[in-house]
């Protein structure tokens, strides 16, 4: 396997940037991020805080527990609620209690009639898009189903129909499928997938397109940049073969590293595209909360670092301890133009320039 690293500029012959976390970069430019995972079913008091350490305007905040589904549905209201112009909402879908113990128990015509309510309940509840993880093998491993099947095909017509966004994990890094070159950490997660009866990665992408194809009018955010960031032709392809798709940069560590030997590559591409790539990082709403040197905006201040300057950039990011010992990498240096589009102006031209209200109680 090649050296992925080869063509790393050393630190000793060029200087770092000097401040590993600076203060807010382009503080003229309000940044949105789009994945931010709620943790626990009480709001985090000080979220706030930590978010204007990294000059973010609003998070889009996630739910992702199924066992814990309503609690967690009520705090991201609750978030909404005590600040109606900063959080943006994607609950998860609810398949009814039990279900993720036995699915193969299920009565499916009753779990599809389920499922197609909720695009239009949910954002008459105030809810802005809905996130979906059942693509990610874990989950999908557990399925007897595709994601293009009869028991989903209600649920994806009527998101199309009321227009509510889908913020969609399908896959995961091609390197999860090959016991030689996981990460330690995905794997002690369970993120190896190198079973027989395991999907493919090609597999879940192709439910997931084939769902595009029968609702060209669905909106939809890729997570995780679809897990692409080592083929931008294929990225591309999709750009243009389904005009509503979106992806977001959450990257973990595999995206950055992904984005090493190609920086150039990588620049032309969010130039040229930028119009449909969202910001987001995969933080917990927990981590706004541990102080300005940590968490959030802390990291939100490290990625106005490395999208608006070409610094060498440091390893002190979440995942960063992939990197080797003493290699520091180059930013993305985009002009402010880009910058606008990927921290803000696209992602509301999608999910409007505010989030959406909660219902008035009568």
């Amino acid at each position: 396997m090649s050296d992925p690293f080869s063509g790393v500029l050393n630190p000793t012959k060029e200087k770092a940037l000097s401040d590993p976390f600076p203060e807010i970069l382009f503080p003229e430019i309000p940044l949105t991020d789009i994945h931010v995972h709620v943790q626990s079913p009480e709001p985090v008091g000080t979220i706030t805080d930590g978010m204007d350490a990294g000059g973010c305007a609003r998070l889009g905040l996630i739910g992702l527990s199924p066992s814990s589904g309503a609690m967690l549905n009520d705090c991201l209201r609750r978030y909404k609620k005590a600040h109606p112009d900063r959080f943006y909402l994607f609950p998860r879908l609810d398949y009814g209690q039990g279900f993720w113990e036995d699915p193969k128990g299920a009565d499916t015509k009753a779990l599809a009639a389920r499922l197609s309510e909720q695009p239009a309940r949910l954002k008459a509840q105030g809810f802005d898009g809905i996130k979906m993880i059942e693509s990610k093998p874990t989950s999908r491993r557990r399925l007897p189903w595709g994601l293009d099947s009869d028991v989903y095909e209600p649920f994806f017509a009527n998101a199309e129909k009321v227009g509510i966004p889908l913020l969609w994990h399908v896959g995961d890094p091609p390197q999860f499928w090959d016991a030689n070159q996981i990460h330690e950490f995905a794997r002690k997660k369970g993120w190896l997938y190198d079973k027989p009866t395991d999907p493919s990665l090609e597999q879940v992408r192709a439910e997931a397109e084939n769902v595009l194809k029968r609702h060209p009018q669905l909106h939809v955010i890729f997570a995780h940049f679809y897990f692409l960031s080592t083929d931008f032709p294929r990225a591309r392809a999709m750009f243009q073969r389904y005009p509503h798709v979106f992806f977001d940069t959450t990257p973990g560590a595999i995206m950055f590293i992904d984005f090493l030997p190609k920086i150039d590559e990588a620049r032309d591409f969010f130039l040229e595209w930028g119009h449909r790539i969202v910001f987001g990082t995969d933080m917990h709403d927990v981590g706004f909360a541990r102080g300005r040197e940590a968490g959030g905006g802390r990291m939100h201040r490290w990625t106005r670092a490395y999208y608006g300057t070409s610094e060498l950039m440091p390893r002190e990011f979440p995942g960063g301890d992939r990197i080797p010992e003493g290699q520091f990498f180059r930013g993305m240096n985009l002009p402010k133009t880009a910058l606008r589009k990927l921290f803000q102006e696209t992602v509301e031209r999608m999910m409007g320039k505010k989030p959406a209200p909660l219902p008035v109680a009568p």
